[in-house]
């Protein structure tokens, strides 16, 4: 019997390594990171055992600071991913904005 999507338990796990600093102008960090996901393949059925469906493989990224309240991360990802192998392969060049809201209450 094939599992239904809504009933897949995934569990996600990253590593992530970086350097800060200091006297870079906007560059605010380096870091690597790598993330697995553990669960039942993606075509399983009920009794299969957890296996490493996902690997995300951040070799390189960089935060750099774009304002008092805002940074943004800039990185490679290598993307693998599959029930068998070979798996599927995948090359991301990725962003993720970072926005610190100010302080809702002034002193």
């Amino acid at each position: 019997e094939m599992l239904p999507d809504q009933w897949r338990l995934r569990a996600r796990h990253r590593l992530t390594a970086a350097v800060s600093l200091e006297h870079a102008g906007p560059l605010k960090k380096l870091y690597a990171s790598n993330e697995l996901f553990w669960g039942q393949p993606f075509s399983s059925s009920v009794g299969v055992p957890i296996l490493v469906t996902e690997n995300r493989l951040v070799p390189f990224g960089m935060q750099l600071r774009l304002s008092d309240l805002a940074k943004i991360n800039l990185y490679y990802m290598l993307r693998s991913r599959g029930n068998a192998l070979p798996w599927e392969r995948e090359h991301v060049i990725g962003t993720t904005l970072i926005i610190t809201p100010p302080a809702l209450v002034s002193p």
